[in-house]
């Protein structure tokens, strides 16, 4: 019913642990808060936004989370960058991932550049390294 800790669009509205753990996971699997939210069963990125500034320990939980998710977009990127088999094509579909990830580690790690540097770096050392090896 709707006693149960959900709003009137039927999303959760109550801060539950394994609500935090369902959206960490999906976090560190690469995906960005916005897609996540717009499941039926998440609750608004508003809400999650108002959660993790009244709660610092949260905060961090989903930095983490969000950290852990660019370095495996990155990963899969530069893994589907050297399996792609048309050289151009893949650096097109690599650069759109790079700037994908560059996008969603803006706000991630605004205020830490270095560390948004470091996955984007390593990605094009990676890439770099292997398009000069398969010309």
């Amino acid at each position: 019913g709707m006693s149960d800790g959900a709003n009137r669009t039927g999303r959760p509205s109550l801060k539950t642990p394994e609500l935090i753990e369902a959206i960490c996971d999906r976090l560190a699997e690469g995906e960005g808060l916005a897609v996540i939210c717009q499941s039926p069963d998440m609750p608004s990125a508003r809400s999650v936004q108002n959660w993790q500034d009244a709660d610092e320990e949260l905060f961090a939980q989903i930095m983490r989370a969000r950290e852990i998710g660019l370095h495996h977009r990155a990963e899969q990127a530069v893994k589907a960058a050297k399996i792609a088999t048309d050289a151009p094509l893949g650096r097109l579909a690599f650069d759109a991932e790079r700037w994908h990830i560059g996008k969603l580690s803006n706000g991630l790690l605004s205020d830490d550049k270095t560390r948004k540097h470091e996955v984007k770096h390593t990605m094009d050392e990676e890439v770099a390294a292997w398009l000069g090896q398969a010309s």
